[in-house]
């Protein structure tokens, strides 16, 4: 996938970028829903892109790295203005994940900002997560849902964002 002049090329395909990530901000005074920033390893992709479809049937916006952060734009500052724009996290958690440094530094942002965290674990199970030293207490204390069961998850979302949209006046969008 290539980038450029306004417009994300996917295959031979062109679609208009996602607009309020046009310009790297989010601006919550227009914003039609809430933003649920994704935060993954790279080796998960193709599993964060499916969340991403289900979380955006849901009525949420998304924000996830390999869509949403150009070519040459500075990856992190990208990636702490779409988490304090972010309403909550949702970080996949699997075997590779917990070895990338840009999970501890998106999740360390969502927690000193006192945000929703949830983790959806794949390819572990709840015991060896909470067994695992290497994983701080912080992660420890996250909603976890496995993935088999994160449609537990897309219902709660659907009711924060019938709450989000009534709070601002969006109900009808």
């Amino acid at each position: 996938m290539a980038r450029g002049g306004g417009f994300v090329f996917v295959g031979w395909g062109l679609r208009e970028p996602r607009p309020r990530w046009s310009r790297g901000r989010y601006d919550t005074q227009v914003a039609d829903a809430p933003l649920v920033f994704i935060s993954h390893s790279s080796a998960d992709t193709w599993v964060a892109k499916q969340i991403a479809e289900r979380i955006r049937a849901c009525g949420a916006e998304v924000f996830l790295d390999e869509a949403d952060i150009a070519h040459g734009d500075d990856f992190d500052q990208k990636i702490v203005q779409a988490a304090k724009a972010a309403s909550e996290l949702l970080v996949l958690l699997t075997p590779w994940a917990t070895n990338r440094p840009y999970i501890w530094l998106e999740i360390g942002v969502f927690w000193g900002d006192q945000k929703r965290m949830v983790g959806v674990l794949h390819g572990v199970t709840v015991k060896e997560f909470s067994v695992d030293e290497r994983i701080p207490a912080v992660l420890k204390r996250l909603s976890l849902v496995l993935l088999n069961d994160v449609d537990t998850y897309f219902e709660q979302l659907r009711g924060r964002i019938d709450e989000w949209k009534r709070e601002h006046g969006n109900e009808n969008r």
